[in-house]
């Protein structure tokens, strides 16, 4: 069977935060490839699981969801190939230009440790005595060339990758810490200048490119693009024959132990705009260690968050353990450190219960955080912040069916809701500007609920 000829699509990127990725050594960039082929296609891969997992829920006979994680794997390797075929996408070296004085790989100096930017970096900047971290500089602009053996006479598999592509850039980034706003990108050009025969199919992508004049239009532009999304991903999955059943089920939600797209119920974002994409990250930053951090708190004037005391307690009274610990919302592992008990800690892990197979299989370590920081670009050159929280329904559950083991008690802590993400992001949004920051554009976000 002859295979397809490829088609060459196109990509500019613009940084607008430090993307912060690995090399051969630790906390340096390859001088000769900082951002990896390899790289960019995991992330890829990552956000259409989000966007295809919220299309495909499993069948009421198959509450375990085996059949469709079957199916969402069969999907993810017809695009991206595994160890069996090849991918139909070939990605290029990228081609990356620094901003005038700056260079790649640019050292990121060390916050200073009041600074929003060196909360929201943690792990990052934690050990002074190390070497600073090695990023892409904010403002590096980047070209990316994919090859692409579309098998579909309408070139289903090209949408979907658009979608994926457009998903990746409005919603995640790159490199460490990207939940938490670093990395943030623009999506500046998507073209196949060889390929007249996609301008059709690109031109709605292009219209999501071009930046907003306002937060609220940012959003509306979020909320077209993602029900854009679902749909080239449905059109995908009828081409390939996958999951014809999973897209039809009357189950009451999608599987709870994968991070979709369903869970994304609206989004939010700070009232205000910011000079530069390091302002914005700095301020969310700042309110975000405001109301987790109980000095912060009382700096304010505010009583500590209530697992405070929970966990306190369960210090005090070796072996019990909290009734809840709402801050696990955010991610695990959760360190807590007490100044007013000599210096105790402990720290809270997830932990599967045993039906799931935690008792058999190693547990988990970590679990990443439904919400995302993601700082955009305005019209103007200035910049916004949106809060992403992809476990802002009740079928998404923030620690994804585990539960939290503290090293100090004997029983698991039951999981938390994600009222606490919501409560941080209604008062984020309340708060007054930056005093250094001369703008304070209000404007109402939400851009509604994926659609199946």
């Amino acid at each position: 069977m002859p295979q397809p000829r490829p088609l060459q699509l196109d990509i500019t990127l613009e940084f607008l935060t430090p993307a912060v990725l690995g090399g051969a050594r630790p906390r340096r960039l390859d001088p000769y490839m900082p951002l990896r082929p390899g790289s960019l296609r995991g992330v890829w891969r990552y956000w259409f699981r989000a966007i295809t997992g919220a299309l495909l829920w499993p069948e009421r006979s198959d509450p375990n969801g085996l059949l469709m994680l079957r199916e969402l794997l069969k999907a993810e390797s017809a695009l991206f190939g595994d160890t069996s075929r090849r991918s139909r996408l070939v990605l290029l070296p990228p081609d990356l230009t620094a901003p005038p004085g700056k260079q790649i790989p640019d050292a990121i100096p060390i916050p200073d440790p009041r600074r929003g930017i060196r909360y929201l970096g943690y792990g990052l900047f934690d050990d002074p005595t190390k070497r600073p971290p090695e990023s892409i500089p904010e403002g590096t602009r980047g070209k990316i060339s994919c090859l692409i053996r579309s098998h579909h006479d309408d070139h289903a598999d090209i949408r979907a990758i658009c979608a994926t592509l457009w998903t990746w850039a409005a919603l995640g980034g790159l490199g460490g810490r990207a939940r938490r706003g670093w990395g943030s990108l623009h999506l500046a050009k998507l073209t196949a200048d060889d390929h007249p025969e996609l301008a059709p199919l690109l031109r709605p992508w292009q219209q999501l490119l071009e930046p907003p004049a306002t937060s609220d239009a940012y959003f509306a532009t979020l909320r077209d693009g993602l029900g854009r999304a679902q749909d080239a991903l449905i059109a995908f999955l009828n081409a390939e024959k996958l999951g014809q059943a999973q897209l039809k089920s009357d189950a009451p939600g999608p599987l709870e132990s994968i991070r979709t797209l369903e869970g994304l119920a609206e989004a939010s974002g700070l009232r205000h705009a910011y000079p530069t994409g390091m302002d914005a990250l700095d301020h969310a930053g700042a309110l975000f260690r405001d109301f987790r951090s109980t000095l912060s708190r009382r700096d304010r004037g505010q009583p500590p968050l209530s697992d405070y005391f929970e966990v306190k307690n369960s210090l005090q009274n070796p072996g019990s353990a909290p009734r809840h610990v709402d801050r696990a919302a955010f991610g695990l592992p959760l360190n807590f450190f007490f100044r007013s008990l000599g210096g105790a800690r402990t720290s809270l892990s997830p932990r599967l219960p045993k039906s799931a197979g935690g008792a058999a299989d190693r547990p988990p370590d970590r679990l990443a955080s439904p919400l995302f920081f993601r700082v955009y670009k305005l019209k103007d050159g200035k910049h916004g912040v949106a809060l992403i929280n992809l476990a802002g329904k009740p079928t998404a559950p923030p620690l994804q069916g585990c539960q939290i083991a503290a090293k100090t008690s004997r029983e698991p802590t039951p999981p938390p809701s994600n009222r606490i993400i919501q409560d941080f992001i209604s008062w984020a949004r309340q708060q007054p500007p930056p005093k250094s920051s001369s703008s304070a554009s209000p404007s109402n976000t939400s851009p509604g609920r994926p659609r199946r």
